[in-house]
């Protein structure tokens, strides 16, 4: 799903008044499926897992900047379309991985927290408001970022409006299916973990 959101990143959807990037349509995923390891398998779990995909994000722009600068044949093409789709990858890596660390970092603390304080309880309500808490600061972070350069200020505000309310139609259908996951695999999988002592400092791993 990550790779999916660099490579989709600069994509813009038009929908009628609303302006919506081509990366809202996977990133409900995402955080679903986060929600899903940290529920499941531990906040520890959940955020290695992040840092994860920022390491595969990485290596798989550099390696797509490295190989688009190498040089073509002279009857090759379709040079100025790898450009486009994919020369800008490890820009957008650059410039979103702080807005995705610190979205997808507050989504799994979110999610951890209320389950201390609501004994493991209500999980399709923490899923879901943990999700467009982490998605919406995302969004603004990366947003704000990776546009800034190419729409004015309120284009921009429009985009990330348009790209929020796109997040909180997408959680809102796809939670209750995350939801019967979490259940099915609280029953049949033994290296869930139940309860946990989490440190939540980001940087830390165990």
């Amino acid at each position: 799903m990550a790779l999916v959101s660099l490579v989709l990143g600069f994509k813009v959807v038009h929908f009628g008044h609303f302006l919506i990037s081509g990366a809202a349509f996977v990133l409900p995923f995402r955080y679903l499926l986060g929600d899903v390891l940290a529920e499941i398998y531990g906040y520890h779990v959940a955020k290695r897992q992040i840092w994860n995909l920022l390491l595969v994000c990485f290596v798989f722009s550099l390696i797509a900047k490295a190989v688009i600068a190498l040089p073509s044949p002279a009857y090759w093409t379709h040079q100025a379309a790898f450009d486009f789709v994919l020369g800008k990858a490890f820009h957008v890596f650059v410039v979103a991985s702080l807005g995705f660390l610190v979205g997808a970092m507050l989504n799994i603390y979110v999610l951890s927290r209320f389950r201390i304080m609501l004994k493991g309880r209500y999980f399709i309500i923490r899923s879901f408001f943990a999700s467009i808490v982490g998605e919406l600061t995302q969004y603004i972070i990366a947003l704000s970022i990776l546009y800034y350069s190419i729409f004015p200020p309120l284009k921009i505000a429009q985009l990330i409006f348009s790209d929020y309310l796109t997040q909180i139609l997408f959680v809102s259908i796809l939670t209750p299916f995350a939801t019967i996951l979490v259940i099915w695999l609280k029953q049949v999988d033994p290296l869930r973990v139940d309860s946990e002592t989490i440190d939540f400092d980001p940087f830390k791993m165990q």
